[in-house]
């Protein structure tokens, strides 16, 4: 039986995590950290409380243009690595993958709402006849997820698009786009981030 249980709001925290989440160990010393911007604040609140309800102490540390979540709990980072088997240490970045105990469940939908508020983003191009054509984009540095994501999405009905480019190292971005398919992010997936839902929001109610 796993220490913690697997719900909603679990599913969600599990999906931040992936996306820019760290996990390390040394000496005994455990930690999760989930990094974030200062527009993250209230959302972290949200992951706080929802821990702190499973008997997770966490802690904020807010600094002038970024802040952490960080949990030092031995059982919630075996947890993650053992039970769920989530990437750990450096090489987290690069490998890191939805559990697989979580691909086949309802849990899903969550999983995917916590990437997109750490990774995703909303934006507008002016296409011909458009002039705020709305996209969704998810970037990451974990060729496997990428791969996981341009699979899984399909099979919520939406059109998706892959590419890659490579910067210091090599970074995946997994499109959505079209006001119908934004809407029917909104509808299924959402957000849990208030910047990001209220632009969902706008493109679904025809406001932009």
């Amino acid at each position: 039986m796993m220490p913690f249980q697997l719900d909603n709001e679990m599913a969600e925290i599990i999906g931040r995590i992936i996306s820019d989440g760290n996990l390390w160990s040394k000496d005994c010393h455990y930690e999760v950290s989930i990094a974030g911007n200062p527009d993250d604040a209230a959302y972290f609140g949200k992951i706080k409380a929802t821990l702190s309800l499973c008997g997770v102490h966490s802690r904020i540390r807010y600094r002038q243009s970024a802040l952490r979540l960080i949990i030092r709990s031995k059982a919630f980072y075996s947890f993650l690595t053992h039970d769920l088997k989530m990437a750990a240490g450096n090489g987290k970045a690069a490998s890191t993958t939805v559990p697989a105990v979580l691909l086949d469940s309802t849990l899903l939908v969550h999983v995917i709402r916590g990437i997109f508020d750490g990774d995703g983003s909303i934006f507008f191009s002016k296409k011909p006849g458009v002039l705020h054509y709305p996209s969704i984009e998810i970037t990451t540095t974990s060729q496997p997820l990428a791969v996981q994501l341009f699979s899984l999405l399909p099979g919520f009905g939406f059109r998706v698009t892959a590419r890659s480019f490579m910067e210091n190292r090599a970074t995946y971005k997994i499109g959505i786009n079209g006001r119908a398919m934004v809407t029917r992010w909104f509808g299924l997936i959402g957000s849990s981030h208030p910047k990001k839902r209220s632009r969902l929001a706008a493109v679904a109610s025809g406001s932009i």
